[in-house]
């Protein structure tokens, strides 16, 4: 089974990137194939494989980071976003 592969562009933060890409390569990986099994996981599971978590923050927008993450948790931020099929016929027909 042949798999269509697309390109994508994504903006991402330099040094999390150089460091992510240094991980991957232990494992035998390059950063596309970590983000093709994020994805594939993500819809697997039918939303972010893994627990969404802000330890020891201190900042002044703490509770808007609270708020934040329980609306994640409670899928209250996702309510008006695209189910994962719908998700990914948009990215083909773009």
């Amino acid at each position: 089974m042949t798999t269509q592969k697309v390109r994508t562009n994504v903006y991402l933060n330099a040094d999390i990137k150089n460091q992510a890409k240094e991980l991957f390569q232990k494992y035998g990986l390059g950063l596309s194939d970590a983000i093709n099994i994020f994805l594939s996981q993500s819809v697997y599971s039918r939303g972010i494989p893994f627990e969404i978590s802000l330890p020891n923050i201190k900042t002044e927008n703490e509770e808007n980071f609270r708020t934040l993450i329980q609306d994640i948790k409670s899928k209250k931020a996702f309510q008006n976003s695209l189910s994962s099929v719908d998700f990914f016929n948009k990215l083909e027909n773009d």
